[in-house]
């Protein structure tokens, strides 16, 4: 039996460098649907927020989990 992966990409719509990153989880997931045993998963952080622009998608406690990892 093939082992289990399960990456974790911390990311958000606000930062400049993280579309490399949200491609390379995109082509990760690409090999899951094809029989690999992988569950990528993707949080938006709040961090990057700013006045009058908020990631729809962003959480504070995305942000608090990767603070964990840390």
């Amino acid at each position: 039996m093939a082992p289990l992966a399960v990456p974790k990409l911390f990311t958000s719509q606000g930062c400049s460098s993280c579309p490399p990153a949200d491609n390379l989880l995109r082509e990760i997931n690409e090999r899951s649907l094809s029989g690999e045993k992988i569950i990528p998963l993707s949080y938006h952080v709040d961090y990057w927020n700013c006045p009058g622009w908020k990631n729809p998608y962003s959480s504070a406690d995305y942000s608090a989990r990767q603070k964990d990892h840390t």
